[in-house]
């Protein structure tokens, strides 16, 4: 598999060449969870990690799509900067930010940006790609969604990120 889900400020383009890490294409997309702000860092979490699921319950980022022999490579840059020691141990550790999982993901394809601030986007064909998704046994993710309820994103998109493709790909 050479796809990851990317849903927080990897969206922009200066981080992630800051990495090394330079995807071959590039398409948004959307899946099904809630994203959260934890320490200034938005986080998603799957909607069978929290109870109460009122509300936005959509995800919107992009998919990015790299080399085959560049995966390795780019899941360590990744998991070093999502807090994740997948990589390293190969597993998950309670005190991981986030954790590396495999999801289903909708590719969007829309005409105009009314199209997609209003959802009237059309989806194609599902994708199976990694996501880092919220470690709800990390103590500060708990915190967050059991108290700081007003750290959601509502919108459930990174304004920074999402405007920073949009221009990318000309919307």
């Amino acid at each position: 598999m050479n796809k990851i889900f990317i849903y927080d400020d990897l969206l922009i383009k200066n981080i992630y060449q800051k990495l090394n890490i330079n995807p071959t294409n590039e398409i948004l997309a959307e899946t099904t969870g809630k994203l959260y702000m934890i320490n200034k860092i938005p986080v998603m979490l799957m909607p069978n990690d929290i109870s109460p699921m009122r509300g936005n319950r959509r995800v919107i980022g992009a998919i990015y799509t790299f080399h085959k022999q560049d995966m390795t490579k780019v899941l360590d840059t990744l998991d070093s900067y999502k807090l994740c020691s997948m990589s390293r141990i190969n597993m998950r550790n309670p005190m991981d930010l986030t954790y590396r999982t495999i999801i289903q993901v909708y590719p969007i394809v829309f005409n105009n940006i009314h199209e997609l601030l209003n959802f009237r986007y059309k989806y194609l064909e599902t994708v199976t790609c990694y996501a880092y998704i919220g470690n709800t046994q990390n103590k500060r993710i708990l915190n967050c969604i059991l108290k700081d309820r007003h750290k959601k994103l509502s919108d459930g998109c990174y304004k920074q990120g999402l405007q920073d493709i949009l221009n990318r790909l000309n919307i």
